[in-house]
């Protein structure tokens, strides 16, 4: 789930992240109904679909191939990033 309620702004700019940062996706037809949207895409023999549903409450990204690989996780800010390993295997701060 990409938000977990309705959300019109949030519906299009996944479909413009997913756009801009996956090589290959060609946009198919915007399916529209009563409290939902629904944006189709093909990326190879695989489908892809954004959905935008006030039902169940939520923006969601279905995906016949794992879609991660396209998009760079953002470094960690928690402690955990001031944690690197040394050559003996234990952790230095």
């Amino acid at each position: 789930m990409t938000c977990d309620q309705w959300d019109e702004d949030i519906f299009k700019r996944q479909c413009v992240a997913l756009e801009k940062g996956i090589p290959g996706l060609v946009k198919g037809k915007l399916l529209q109904d009563v409290g939902s949207d629904y944006q189709a895409y093909r990326l190879g023999d695989a489908d892809v679909l954004v959905e935008n549903n006030e039902e169940v409450g939520g923006v969601f990204v279905r995906s016949d191939v794992d879609l991660k690989v396209y998009f760079k996780e953002p470094p960690s800010k928690g402690r955990d990033s001031l944690i690197s390993n040394n050559k003996e295997g234990g952790n230095v701060r």
